[in-house]
């Protein structure tokens, strides 16, 4: 239902057919200055969306078969829609409020409500929230809409009552703004559906190692398993009512056929005799052995009551008792008081893992089972086993039965043999491993990182020349089975790091760390490729494919580094092997102590930036059987892995990488203040900040890295120009609408504070709602060999838009020169989910007394040249009177008959329609349909201007309606200056004597240059007489500079004559940094520049960077007003802005300094 209000109260307003067929589209206008007095108001309240997909073929209980049919699942989501249009006058401080029944909860608040105003409260005795969104001002002639969403629970927080199928959820809307009475509508209904289907699942096993049997010297297995209870897709479940009553069996496959049924394994057991005393089942808790990586707590408190994150947990996952009547029987598992309501849903399981968004866990839970070793290796060394639950068929709240699904999202789940994930099935084999290696930071701490590194086999890491850094080797048994013969291999390029011997003991470079039953062993050392020649290895398939069997050595294996022939510079591979065997439970854990390279081995020329350090690893038993056949990660009874270095892709347990740098260069990239603005409306301006930092591991560093930046603006966002703290080298606006800004750094010293550089960016009009604006930011310098993705970070802000249609007013150039031709550019976009109908829109040309913002004025002739647009746009000219013609084109002067007159171009000449060009003073533009997700439209308007002056202003705007859409649209308005002269201001004072600086500010009382309000406040230091001096004193000058005019300063260079009886001294600022890197390399530096608040110091020879000084009788590289008598100083300061037309003052100023000695 629909209700118009105005000034005289609330009045019903007729449906009309046409208007809800247009899917009531919405729109915005922007910018235009109305008078501000009481609107009136249209306003509707309704549920745009009752559910999200995936929808079902059917409605019934559980199901959803659309999000129109006002019918939505539990624990599913409802779009509510305020949609209004404001006329007649702003809609002020416009507040919007919806109240949900208890049986919902908000999600969020909508990004279009101003953050510092909008808020969700819940009302304490009826459990109601009300979500109040503060929208602001409102413009006259507005016509939009704000959506926001609430998500259906499964219990009622106000009495703990349950929701089920066929309850009604509703919501009450309002619309207010000041002086205007509050705008309602009719409650919104929606019945729930709803149906218990809670999934039953035990996904996975986990051998977790050994242990005694109850009579504590039988060796057994333990298996860990998760038993989980979820709604599978996450909506639509009731919740289950009574106590949980589950079965569990533990099943084997006796006769290793697969295909006949399993039997019950006698001798299987719950782990109830632990040392810690856990019953062997329960709720997934973290201060318990009942833990399993990739689900969640199984509730929001631990044991001890502490919190857990909320988005880890459940929200509880009931008591739980369990039983089993001795070895081999089932094991009968009784839960109570687990809430099934689903009104929390954890997104990250225990150990921080990302959970299935479709999914919600509601029962968090582990068992953990022992069998005797014996089984599997009577079996012949492997067994099948299965652990198979109960159905499970509880009752929901409705009383309907529950419907355990049996093949939920298919293969995402163990499906076996009755087709159920209530199950699962694996092939239990005695002889087992796990292994692994990575690089890490520290030698004596297992699994420390490598600087820079994003988490371990990341692959991402730098390292620097002479850095001394660790690979980490760690295997495990974590069979039944001793492993014979045991060889692990280690294989490295020793043309990019070597081995460095310990401090502790010079004969080795391996520390270990092993663990568990002792074994005995040895580590030995070998040289050569991968075919045992000597050498290193032919590229990275042959390292990969490396082995070390006796015979795979160049010379042959030593246990001591110090005896290898040609020493650490020659050895390539290490081979861990045992004497006797490596019994279960057993650990190899190695710390392997390398040194990069910085020089080609024998020669001076240093290994490239970006050089990959490859490692590979493999292992040799014949307990786990490595045979070869056609398998590319096996040879002659070894496992060599896939690792690929050059794509960092493959089985990462057997190789990693790093790459040789030689500057660590990082950029991170916030919104301005302190990272806090998330969301931002089309039209703002938000801040982005780019903190840099260039560092080194090595001290003193090598190099100073030369440091560039890139920051790609998305499509949706525009480049404020003038806004960066430090002017950029280049701003490139891309074909794909995004931009392209590089600052180029120059030379940096590692380790040292770099500042921020902040600049900023405001949301274009035509970007949809909700949109997620990504911005790329990326550093770079040739000394840094990490792959980008290391050198690169994004910072997302969300876009709101409360218009569905927009349309907005541009030029071509703001800043034209005399006689220049003017070019107005139109768009209009459709940013809602609705295609549009046709429109018209009125474009009156500008004139002087149009009162637009800023006001037109303007000496000579302004003439109309053409119009053009490129989707199918069709015009119309009048000659009227501006004053006359109404930006409405449905006002009655517009139509056929009107006092103006419209009349296309082949109509030019007849009587009341321009004779030509030069009688235009306004176009009329009818548009096509507009369907939705099809891109912004623009329409090009050419002006020719004559005999005009430097000052004037043209300013234009245009308005109209589109078929289905409430309200006139009216564009913003946007002017044309004519350029005016730049006029720079030069002041130059003595800012230090001796190096005792001068503070004082002066006023010079024969100009008012240095009066300007366009200096900074106290900015204008030194005196204008320095006093008297005498032979050999330093003299301090500084000249300022300000471009004060209404146009830009471009390619500015100024010069200044060294005073008579004075000598310029080119190392006066030796020692002072920064240093532009522009310039020679340990060349005098005698000249600063400051911009932007920002000193450079630049040398005194005529080299790249931008001061220069001329000995006497030279000639300077500008023109210095006067002959160089006595030298003279030049800086090439490049472009500063206008500090009129929009401006920006920070980039309009600055200073130059020299010194001087008195002869």
């Amino acid at each position: 239902m629909k209700f118009f209000l105005n000034q005289q109260g609330l009045k019903l307003k007729k449906q009309f057919n046409w208007f809800l067929a247009a899917g009531f589209s919405t729109v915005m206008i922007l910018g235009t200055a109305r008078p501000s007095y009481a609107a009136d108001i249209t306003f509707e309240f309704s549920a745009s969306k009752t559910g999200t997909a995936p929808f079902t073929n059917d409605d019934s209980p559980g199901n959803d078969s659309s999000e129109t049919n006002n019918i939505v699942r539990t624990l599913d989501i409802i779009t509510y829609k305020w949609d209004y249009a404001v006329n007649n006058g702003d809609a002020n401080n416009t507040v919007l409020t919806a109240t949900i029944s208890s049986d919902q909860e908000w999600t969020n608040i909508p990004v279009a409500c101003n953050a510092s105003g909008s808020s969700i409260s819940t009302d304490p005795t009826t459990g109601k929230q009300t979500l109040t969104c503060d929208v602001g001002k409102i413009a006259s002639g507005s016509n939009g809409f704000i959506e926001a969403t609430a998500r259906v629970i499964g219990q009622r927080p106000n009495d703990n009552s349950f929701v089920g199928n066929g309850d009604i959820v509703t919501a009450d809307g309002t619309f207010n703004a000041d002086d205007t009475p509050t705008a309602t509508d009719d409650t919104v209904e929606t019945i729930v559906s709803a149906t218990p289907k809670a999934d039953l699942r035990k996904p996975r096993a986990y051998i977790r190692g050994q242990a005694k049997g109850r009579d504590g010297t039988t060796d057994g297995l333990l298996i860990l398993y998760p038993i989980n209870i979820v709604v599978a897709g996450g909506k639509g479940s009731e919740p289950l009512v009574g106590d949980i009553n589950i079965t569990d069996t533990f099943l084997a496959d006796t006769d290793n056929d697969p295909n006949t049924p399993p039997v019950p394994l006698p001798s299987a057991e719950i782990y109830n005799w632990n040392s810690s005393g856990s019953p062997g089942c329960g709720w997934l808790d973290q201060n318990s052995r009942l833990r399993y990586g990739g689900y969640p707590y199984g509730r929001l408190t631990n044991s001890n009551g502490n919190p857990y994150p909320s988005e880890r947990a459940v929200i509880d996952s009931g008591t739980w008792t369990c039983t089993q009547n001795g070895p081999g029987q089932p094991i009968n598992i009784n839960i109570t008081g687990a809430n099934t309501t689903g009104n929390h849903v954890p997104s990250r399981s225990y150990n921080n893992q990302s959970l299935p968004a479709n999914t919600t866990y509601l029962v968090s839970g582990v068992i953990e089972l022992w069998i005797p070793t014996q089984v599997v290796l009577d079996n012949g060394g492997d067994i099948r086993v299965t652990n198979r639950l109960s159905q499970l068929t509880n009752q929901g709240v409705s009383g309907q039965t529950n419907n355990d699904p049996i093949n939920v999202n298919g293969a995402d789940n163990n499906i076996d043999r009755d087709n159920n994930n209530n199950e699962y099935t694996f092939v239990l084999i005695a002889g087992r491993g796990s292994f692994n290696q990575y690089y890490a930071n520290n030698i004596n701490q297992r699994g420390t990182r490598m600087p820079e590194m994003t988490n371990l086999n990341s692959g991402d890491s730098p390292v620097m020349p002479t850095q001394n850094f660790t690979k980490r080797l760690y295997g495990r048994n974590t069979g039944i089975l001793d492993w014979e013969d045991y060889k692990y291999c280690e294989k490295f390029d020793n043309r990019t790091h070597i081995l460095t011997p310990l401090p502790d003991n010079p004969a080795s470079a391996v520390k270990v760390f092993n663990g568990g039953p002792s074994y005995q062993y040895v580590i030995e050392y070998g040289t050569g490729d991968e075919n045992g020649n000597p050498g290193t290895y032919s590229g990275y398939t042959a390292q990969r494919q490396a082995i070390c069997e006796d015979d795979d050595s160049a010379d042959g294996w030593f246990d001591d580094i110090r005896n290898v022939p040609g020493g650490v510079d020659k050895i390539t591979k290490i081979r861990f092997r045992t004497v006797g065997v490596l019994p279960p439970n057993a650990t190899m854990d190695l710390a392997v102590n390398f040194t990069a390279r910085n020089f080609e081995p024998g020669t001076t020329t240093k290994i490239p930036d970006g050089t990959i350090l490859a490692n590979f690893s493999a292992v040799s038993t014949p307990t786990l059987g490595f045979t070869q056949g056609t398998r590319s990660d096996r040879r002659d009874g070894w496992y060599v892995g896939s690792y690929n270095p050059e794509t960092h892709g493959g089985s990462k347990q057997w190789g990693d990488r790093l790459f040789l740098t030689r500057a660590i260069v990082r950029i991170d990239k916030e919104t301005s203040p302190n990272d806090s603005v998330d969301n931002i409306r089309t039209g703002d301006t938000v801040t982005f900040a780019l903190n840099t930092s260039v560092n080194s591991v090595i001290d003193p560093a090598t190099v100073n890295p030369n440091v560039v930046v890139r920051d790609i603006l998305p499509k949706e966002l525009d480049y404020v120009p003038g806004s960066a703290s430090l002017p950029p080298t280049s701003v490139t606006e891309n074909p794909d609408g995004t931009t392209t800004i590089v600052w180029d750094l120059g030379q940096k010293v590692p380790n040292q504070t770099i500042p921020p550089i902040t600049f900023d960016a405001i949301a274009k009009f035509d970007v949809p709602n909700n949109t997620d604006a990504v911005n790329t930011a990326i550093i770079e310098s040739p000394d840094d060999g990490s792959p980008e993705s290391a050198r690169t970070d994004k910072r997302t802000v969300t876009i709101g838009n409360v218009a569905a249609f927009g349309i907005f007013k541009d030029v071509e150039k703001n800043l034209v020169e005399p006689d220049e031709t003017g070019i107005f550019k139109l768009f209009y976009a459709n940013t809602g989910s609705s295609n549009i109908g046709t429109g018209v829109f009125i474009d009156t040309l500008p004139f002087v007394t149009d009162g637009r913002t800023p006001p037109t004025a303007y000496t000579g002739t302004m003439e109309f040249v053409s119009i053009s647009g490129t989707n199918g746009e069709t015009f119309e000219f009048t000659k009227a009177d501006p004053n006359t013609i109404n930006p409405d084109p449905n006002h009655a002067s517009n139509q056929p008959g009107g006092i103006t007159v419209w009349c296309t171009q082949p109509q030019f000449g007849n009587a009341g329609c321009p004779a030509n060009n030069s009688e235009v003073t306004g176009t009329k533009m009818f548009t096509p349909p507009f369907p939705k997700n099809t891109p912004t439209r623009e329409v090009i308007l050419t002006v020719n201007l004559t005999n005009n002056q430097r000052g004037d202003i043209y300013t234009n705007n245009f308005s109209g309606r589109v078929e289905g859409l409430i309200g006139l649209l009216q564009s913003n308005d946007v002017p044309i200056y004519v350029r005016v002269p730049t006029n720079l201001l030069l002041i130059k004072r003595i800012t230090a004597i001796n190096g005792n600086p001068i503070n004082n500010i002066v006023d010079d009382p024969n100009t008012t240059d240095d009066n300007n309000p366009n200096w900074p406040s106290n900015y204008l230091k030194g005196n204008i007489n320095g006093g008297k001096v005498k032979p050999g004193d330093k003299v301090e000058y500084t000249v300022y500079f300000l471009s004060n005019g209404d146009s830009d300063a471009n390619n500015v260079n100024i010069c200044d004559l060294i005073p008579a009886h004075t000598t310029f001294i080119e190392a006066g600022f030796n020692g002072s940094t920064p240093v532009s890197p522009a310039g020679l390399p340990g060349a005098s530096i005698g000249i600063a520049l400051e911009r932007f608040g920002n000193i450079e110091y630049l040398s005194s020879p005529q080299d790249g960077d931008k001061g220069s000084y001329f000995i006497a009788g030279t000639v300077p590289n500008a023109n210095c007003l006067g002959t160089n008598d006595n030298g003279a100083v030049t800086v090439n300061i490049g472009n500063l802005s206008r500090t009129g037309f929009g401006g920006t003052r920070a980039a309009a100023y600055g200073l130059i300094r020299f010194v001087v000695e008195v002869k």
